[in-house]
């Protein structure tokens, strides 16, 4: 296992020595240089016309060339410690959210439709989690995503995963891995106190990797039945 560290810094100056959270990754990935991650950030922040760097760190698998599919983006928000409503209302509007980001990328031609599935709470993982696909154009290739949400003492941790639907079951199995390695720091652990929901959910790990299987052999089986490319674009 290499274990990554990120210590969470504001004008150069780390807040404690303890990391921030820390993710365990496959032997076979690997942070991304600072230098491509600035890249990135910056084709991104010309993308959508704003100076904003949105992603702090990123992880991959080892490649040729740095963000080769599948990876791992990491973005920070700060906020307050959200509660139990606030993060089921996060996983309730996460679809929409999702949609709205992409749409800019649809009109310009560089994405097809984008398929999302609904947003749920994991509880016992304390966890806003989405998964959804889409299908882009240049070069062309069929790819799965998600977006999990972890939330803390200072704010929310989000790692957005990408991957070829051609290699699903290796690369979702090697980011879900991570995923279920993520681990804040002492300090900034948090959570939400438990209280009475009827949206509450509390899915283990195994339950969110069953309902990902379902959702995508339900597409499969439309493919073979003869019916529409579910993740092409509309004519």
């Amino acid at each position: 296992m290499n274990r990554a560290l990120f210590l969470i810094v504001f004008s150069a100056l780390t807040l404690c020595a303890e990391s921030y959270f820390t993710v365990d990754l496959p032997e076979n990935w690997q942070k991304v240089p600072t230098s491509s991650l600035s890249i990135y950030n910056h084709a991104e922040d010309a993308l959508k016309n704003e100076k904003v760097g949105t992603y702090s760190a990123a992880y991959e698998r080892k490649a040729l060339l740095d963000f080769t599919l599948p990876y791992i983006l990491v973005e920070q928000e700060k906020h307050a410690p959200y509660s139990v409503s606030e993060l089921e209302s996060m996983a309730e509007e996460m679809p929409s959210i999702i949609r709205q980001a992409y749409l800019p990328l649809h009109r310009a031609g560089k994405f097809g439709e984008v398929k999302v599935m609904p947003g749920i709470y994991d509880r016992e993982r304390n966890m806003v989690f989405t998964y959804y696909e889409m299908v882009r154009a240049k070069p062309r290739e069929e790819m799965f995503a998600f977006t999990a949400c972890f939330p803390s003492k200072i704010g929310l941790v989000k790692l957005h995963g990408f991957g070829k639907r051609s290699d699903y079951e290796k690369s979702m199995a090697e980011m879900e891995q991570i995923l279920n390695s993520f681990a804040f720091g002492s300090n900034y652990f948090y959570q939400p106190p438990l209280k009475s929901s009827k949206k509450l959910k509390a899915l283990p790990a195994v339950c969110i990797c069953a309902f990902i299987l379902l959702y995508a052999l339900r597409f499969i089986g439309k493919r073979q039945s003869g019916g529409r490319e579910p993740f092409s674009k509309k004519e």
